[in-house]
């Protein structure tokens, strides 16, 4: 039972980040730029590459916050991806 619901989690997460991005599609660049960075830098993927993704990783927690999504929240404007940096 623990390794459904840990797949579950996991698919959810991706998914609402996904979601999250469609709807802000200016960040895809972004985090396009940083996935490049890093993979040039450690020539391709590598142990540590994944720690160093930070603006993915804070992407994903602020779409975590508002997760699970109820649909009166619809309505209102969150601050997701404010502490994305600029590269």
């Amino acid at each position: 039972m623990a390794d459904l619901t840990g797949i579950h989690t996991t698919s959810m997460a991706i998914t609402h980040g996904i979601d999250d991005l469609c709807e802000r599609q200016e960040y895809i660049e972004i985090l396009r730029r940083e996935n490049e960075l890093v993979l040039r830098k450690d020539d391709g993927w590598q142990k540590n590459a994944h720690s160093e993704l930070h603006n993915v990783d804070s992407s994903l927690k602020a779409s975590q916050r508002f997760a699970p999504r109820n649909p009166y929240w619809s309505t209102f404007s969150f601050p997701f991806f404010r502490e994305i940096r600029h590269l």
